[in-house]
């Protein structure tokens, strides 16, 4: 059983928490806090807000994402660590999807960044990533589960919104590599 749920294409918004000061000598602006940040706790709001339709049945999908991202020392590179939690139903089939992740990612055009003076030091850039999942689908209608294991390369970019905001949007092809 494959998972009917998987969505190459993710766009979220939410709320990251980090401790970050203001770098010397920048200020900071409502749209962009010019901050160091070396780590974040994510909660992806995005999933929290119910689809509800009508697709010639009932349709309901809602869920939780969060993530902890970790700059590694002064390199470009962070890993993110997340978990997702989501309950599709469509007409009298409901699924769960459970599904936990590592996401090495590697942020560029860090220096075209900084020469535009925008920060590049607060996880907040384009980045490309190779994310290692592994997720349980539990189809209730037919009363049996799948574990699955998958490797992709992913493409997003995140950004900082006022003092505690972030938004980012992610893209992965549905290709990869089942483990």
């Amino acid at each position: 059983m494959e998972p009917s749920n998987y969505h190459p294409t993710n766009i979220t918004y939410g709320v990251a928490f980090g401790p970050g000061a203001p770098e010397d000598g920048q200020q900071c602006d409502v749209m962009l806090c010019h901050t160091q940040e070396n780590s974040l706790f994510k909660i992806n709001l995005a999933r929290a807000i119910p689809n509800i339709g009508n697709h010639g049945s009932t349709f309901f999908n809602a869920g939780i994402g969060i993530a902890y991202e970790q700059k590694l020392g002064q390199s470009p590179v962070s890993l993110q660590a997340d978990f997702t939690a989501d309950y599709s139903y469509i007409g009298e089939h409901g699924q769960t999807l459970l599904e936990w992740a590592l996401e090495p990612r590697f942020y560029y055009n860090l220096k075209k960044r900084i020469a535009q003076g925008k920060s590049a030091n607060n996880l907040s850039a384009n980045y490309l990533a190779l994310r290692l999942s592994q997720s349980v689908l539990y189809d209730s209608a037919l009363q049996q589960s799948e574990l699955s294991t998958f490797a992709t390369p992913v493409w997003g970019f995140q950004r900082r919104l006022f003092k505690r905001g972030y938004s980012w949007l992610s893209g992965r092809p549905y290709v990869g590599l089942w483990l």
